[in-house]
């Protein structure tokens, strides 16, 4: 008896009636467009690894200024008595065009250009 009392006293009953028994779905779809993409993959890129298209185009342009060094090296100008100036590993076919055009002159002149590589073609300039 002391439990009946207590619900009387202390619980409600609420009755709830809906005038339709169908429900609204509210659904969000996320969708990136290519722009939004490429900027978002780019953002990352630039985020993580410190690099941009700038970045990139540094590197390329790096490398061809060390190969373009390089080449620059192993080329040398060498310029010889008689203003005659030869890249060092083009000495020999130089001359030889040379010789075609002037003769019997340039024959003395191989000769002394030989002797002039063998003694400082191996020195900086």
């Amino acid at each position: 008896r002391k439990n009946s009392w207590y619900i009387n006293q202390n619980l409600s009953i609420l009755n709830v009636y809906y005038s339709s028994a169908g429900c609204t779905k509210v659904e969000r779809d996320v969708y990136y467009t290519w722009d939004r993409i490429l900027a978002s993959i780019g953002g990352i890129f630039s985020l993580c690894l410190g690099g941009s298209i700038i970045s990139i185009v540094q590197c390329f342009y790096f490398i061809g200024k060390v190969i373009s060094d390089f080449e620059m090296k192993t080329n040398k100008e060498i310029n010889f008595p008689g203003n005659l100036t030869c890249i060092k590993n083009r000495v020999q076919k130089t001359l030889i065009e040379k010789k075609k055009r002037n003769g019997e002159k340039m024959k003395r002149k191989h000769i002394q250009t030989r002797r002039f590589i063998k003694a400082f073609g191996n020195q900086p300039q």
